[in-house]
């Protein structure tokens, strides 16, 4: 889990906080947000702890890309969406909030 218990994410992929996954393969996991934006709203984690960009593994990163665009075309087809935006955000100065790398 690397973090423990402190990491919502963590306990999100350990199974022990509630989440409306939407996606998940073996390094990755998608759930819908809490606090969505916009219908569809949905966030792709790796399920191993990585702080952010700067710290996850080149490997885990590629496969959040590949789940995100996964995700993406799911929500095309289901939600009828004409286009879709991606973020991610670094340490509180790039207005990070939960320290477990993560795309929105």
């Amino acid at each position: 889990m690397g973090a423990g218990s402190e990491c919502i994410f963590c306990r999100i992929v350990a199974g022990t906080a509630e989440s409306a996954a939407v996606d998940e393969d073996d390094r990755t996991i998608a759930f819908l947000s809490i606090a969505p934006a916009i219908e569809g709203h949905t966030l792709v984690i790796p399920k191993r702890h990585a702080r952010n960009l700067f710290d996850i593994d080149s490997s885990d990163l590629a496969a959040v890309a590949v789940a995100a665009q996964r995700v993406a075309l799911r929500l095309r087809e289901v939600l009828g969406c004409d286009g879709i935006s991606l973020f991610q955000s670094n340490e509180a100065a790039g207005w990070q909030t939960v320290f477990h790398y993560h795309v929105h």
